[in-house]
């Protein structure tokens, strides 16, 4: 078995038995750890407190909310997610991750300001009228309502809420250009070689705290104020988390990634190779191993958003207090996820050190197998006494699948890069983070209309959901397992180069004394 990175499990060692595995951090490490994990803090706050509102708004506005999730993905969403990673892959090139990074967050930053605190709660305010109506009609007609309901009604239904419809997008970027891409480019900066291992496993031991402090401030407000006050008090935490992001950023920047050379030894700059996206694009597709990323990606993106919608569908239906009650909700997943993502950060520095990389990257796949199903079973069936042992379920499997992707899923990812050239990884890294996950994503979408539009709506066809689901998640540890057999190939090949130049400069050292 080859080690992912032998000087960081050696460096974990002198540290002794229990801070090995709960602090591997050295004295002159532990500031920028920090910094870097605070950053993750701010980062995931803000992704899960604009995820849980959009999600209760959008339910708020329909209460079938799994086709309008679909129909958002699909042919909102996904567009602009690819033009926009296009403009930042531009950006990153032409001014750097700083100065994007700043860009990207002042962006956001006028959004949530303006946004939420003018033009969503006037909408919300507009709706109150039809709200009180919608009470006095039955539970009964309210659900032959939904299922009713066409495929263009819904599309003229989020086109009439066009403010819940823009925030739902604009709160899907943030996840696709600052949790998916900036943090971990800056994380990436910030760190050598030698602390990847040690670090990115761990960076959610204190990162995961942002989505347990989302959820119990979301709680913590009061549901008697109203949803104009509910969105105002969120709009301006979410200001305020990103003033923190964007000065800890500024620090971490001026005091670790900016490397000071002395004029003596200035040399000139290289002109950096810029790759289209079509280039980058191509390149995955010449690559089998890169092929490989791209369907683990993909894989992982279709299982949870078709779970998703499920999970938020029979969420939506179990609560009848509209938006405040079902983001009470979505408040506790949040929670149940940032302490479980806590939990396993504990243990996943010793699963990527000690454990083969196949083995790793099996963790999410195989749990999701166990336990997706098991939640799909308990929903198929119709009783009011399982109704709450239904969504403990679906808050378990929730949590614990993204909390695995936390912190190992996404660090065996990252890792399976290590061993490609520096051309093909620059190249193909780009195309695999920027298409996979929400190809993936659109995949599940479209798979999910495609069901709702048979008789019986999402709920009813898990008979349909739970086999195909299974299926990729079968595939998926297929193709885990062929990658592992590459990758454990390319580090063998790696090692041996690094042994064979190590051997030819001690030997020139040896004639040049001689």
């Amino acid at each position: 078995m080859i080690n992912l990175n032998s000087r960081s499990i050696s460096d974990c060692q002198k540290f002794g038995g229990l801070r090995s595995k709960f602090w591997p951090i050295a004295p002159g490490e532990g500031e920028k750890f920090v910094l870097v994990s605070l950053i993750m803090l701010c980062t995931l706050f803000i992704y899960c407190t604009v995820r849980d509102l959009k999600d209760s708004l959008l339910a708020n506005m329909d209460g079938d909310i799994s086709q309008s999730i679909s129909i958002l993905k699909i042919f909102l969403v996904l567009p602009v997610v690819f033009f926009a990673v296009m403009c930042l892959g531009k950006a990153i090139d032409k001014f750097g991750v700083k100065k994007t990074f700043l860009v990207a967050n002042l962006f956001f930053l006028s959004f949530f300001l303006f946004f939420c605190l003018t033009i969503l709660p006037r909408h919300a305010q507009k709706k109150v009228s039809e709200i009180e109506i919608s009470k006095l009609i039955s539970a009964v007609t309210q659900q032959e309502k939904a299922t009713s309901c066409t495929f263009f009604e819904k599309i003229f239904l989020l086109v009439d809420n066009w403010p819940i419809t823009v925030f739902y997008i604009v709160a899907e970027l943030w996840g696709a250009l600052i949790v998916s891409s900036l943090f971990w480019q800056i994380a990436s900066k910030a760190t050598s070689k030698n602390e990847e291992v040690r670090f990115f496993s761990r960076f959610s031991c204190i990162g995961s705290l942002g989505a347990i402090f989302s959820g119990c401030f979301t709680r913590s407000i009061d549901m008697k104020i109203g949803i104009n006050n509910r969105i105002s008090y969120i709009s301006i935490a979410l200001v305020i988390s990103d003033v923190i992001l964007v000065g800890l950023f500024l620090y971490l920047e001026n005091k670790f990634m900016i490397k000071k050379i002395p004029k003596t030894d200035v040399k000139p700059v290289k002109k950096k190779v810029k790759f289209g996206f079509l280039d980058s694009f191509n390149c995955v597709l010449r690559s089998k191993y890169l092929i490989y990323i791209s369907v683990i990606t993909l894989s992982y993106g279709l299982a949870i958003t078709v779970f998703d919608q499920v999970f938020k569908e029979k969420g939506s239906q179990s609560f009848e207090g509209g938006a405040e009650e079902f983001n009470n909700f979505l408040a506790l997943v949040s929670v149940g996820y940032g302490i479980i993502s806590i939990i396993i950060s504990f243990f996943s520095d010793t699963i990527l050190t000690k454990f083969k990389w196949k083995n790793a990257a099996l963790m999410e796949p195989v749990f999701m197998m166990l336990f997706f199903p098991l939640f799909f079973v308990f929903s198929m069936l119709d009783n009011k006494n399982l109704k709450g042992i239904v969504l403990i379920v679906g808050i378990f499997a929730d949590s614990f699948s993204k909390g695995i992707k936390n912190s190992i899923y996404d660090a065996t990812r990252q890792i399976a890069y290590r061993p490609l050239e520096k051309r093909l990884k620059t190249k193909g890294q780009a195309a695999v983070e920027a298409v996979g996950g929400k190809s993936g994503k659109t995949v599940g979408s479209i798979f999910v209309l495609l069901v709702r539009s048979s008789s019986g709506g999402l709920l009813g066809r898990l008979n349909i959901v739970v086999p195909v689901i299974f299926l990729i998640l079968l595939a998926w540890s297929v193709v885990i397992m062929k990658l592992g057999k590459y990758y454990e190939k390319l580090k063998k090949e790696e090692k041996q180069s690094y042994l064979k130049t190590e051997t030819t400069d001690k030997d020139q050292k040896t004639s040049a004394m001689a």
